[in-house]
């Protein structure tokens, strides 16, 4: 087994291909692998790259179910992972110490003091702008921001989204700017798209106007944009024949409200048909915190977008030019009736948005703006 160069330690898992985090965190290592070997661990095995497995810390099961959380997120503490980890890599060679997430950091910071190497904090998103804005509870966010605060500390750099994001950790961390590394969330985007029939939608579907929301429909903030949909939304389309379908799941699909103008697809193999069909693409989003790949998604595919300002924070698109940014409900309605009326206004929306990021936001663009960062680091 080659030795690796990158040593990226995350409990969140790569596959499936159903949220931003594990989008973000295989695109990109699949693109470092270009550059250098890579290691993954302890995060459940993915074949695309060399794994190792740790011991892991776990709550007792009766505390695991009272969390409104995923209790994975503790896998990594204590010294059972450490002491696992130190078994099964001592015959291994790092230049670096990828930490995804900051709840994998305990472990993170022990393995980089341990190899005497630079330790990488990657930060999709401020978690505790995150918090603040999805659980509002004024002591968990204190909480969460001490232990980010120790993070940003402990770590040699810091990997960030956005502008924005890195403007929040100098100003409230108090992050000096030359810790921090700016590496975009991105997408695979083809010049021409493919080309998708109405068969390739379920049959609910087909011969009808609609617009896409897409993401994990546990996720939060994606709860409460589908929260918008329904009570802020729905009516005001309906009204000219306009559907809503949520794309992603793991909630099931269901067509039973389609005639009221809302449907779940459920998780599906392939965004591509709905995205390019769909009349409009939406994020009603009013929490969460880095910059959304859903997006990007949509753009890449040169669609027009309606979003709010948070749910585009971060990301280079152009008000009025790129995307349409509408942040009160009836506004919001309105710019998608306007695009499904064929305003001329947004004619070339998509496409202008879709030229951004074929631009800006490659995922082998933002690999090799990281191993300019890594290499400069090494010397």
């Amino acid at each position: 087994m080659p030795s690796a160069e990158i040593l990226c330690v995350s409990w969140h898992s790569t596959l499936p291909q159903n949220t931003g985090a594990n989008i973000r965190i295989r695109s990109l290592l699949q693109e470092y692998k270009k550059f250098h070997p890579v290691l993954l661990a302890p995060a459940p095995t993915d074949s695309g790259f060399e794994h190792v497995q740790f011991s892991s810390f776990k709550l007792p099961s009766l505390l695991n179910r009272l969390l409104p959380f995923n209790a994975d997120i503790f896998a990594c503490l204590g010294s059972k992972p450490f002491n696992s980890a130190l078994q099964k890599l001592q015959q291994k060679k790092f230049i670096a110490v990828q930490c995804e997430h900051l709840w994998t950091y305990p472990l993170a910071k022990k393995l980089a003091r341990h190899f005497q190497i630079p330790l990488l904090l990657v930060e999709h998103n401020i978690e505790a702008t995150y918090v603040a804005r999805v659980y509002g509870k004024p002591a968990i966010t204190a909480l969460v921001r001490r232990l980010e605060q120790k993070a940003i500390d402990g770590s040699d750099r810091i990997i960030v989204c956005s502008q924005i994001d890195a403007g929040l950790l100098q100003q409230e961390f108090k992050c000096k700017a030359e810790k921090i590394w700016i590496v975009p969330n991105g997408v695979y985007s083809a010049e021409n798209n493919r080309v998708f029939g109405p068969d390739s939608l379920p049959s609910q579907l087909r011969e009808r106007n609609f617009v896409v929301f897409l993401g994990k429909t546990s996720y939060q903030p994606n709860r409460e944009a589908i929260e918008v949909i329904r009570n802020e939304l729905v009516g005001r389309l309906r009204e000219k024949g306009i559907i809503v379908a949520v794309v992603g799941g793991p909630a099931a699909a269901d067509y039973t409200h389609i005639d009221d103008g809302f449907v779940f697809t459920g998780f599906v193999t392939e965004i591509e048909p709905y995205v390019l069909q769909a009349k409009a693409c939406i994020a009603p989003l009013v929490s969460g915190s880095g910059t959304r790949l859903k997006i990007l998604e949509y753009a890449g595919l040169g669609r027009p977008i309606v979003a709010t300002s948070v749910a585009a924070e971060g990301i280079d698109l152009q008000n009025d030019t790129e995307i349409l940014l509408r942040d009160d409900w009836a506004g919001f309605s309105e710019a998608i009736i306007e695009i499904q009326a064929d305003d001329p206004r947004w004619k070339n929306l998509g496409q202008r948005a879709k030229k951004v990021v074929q631009q800006k936001y490659r995922w082998q663009a933002i690999a090799e703006e990281f191993e300019l960062h890594l290499s400069q680091l090494k010397t």
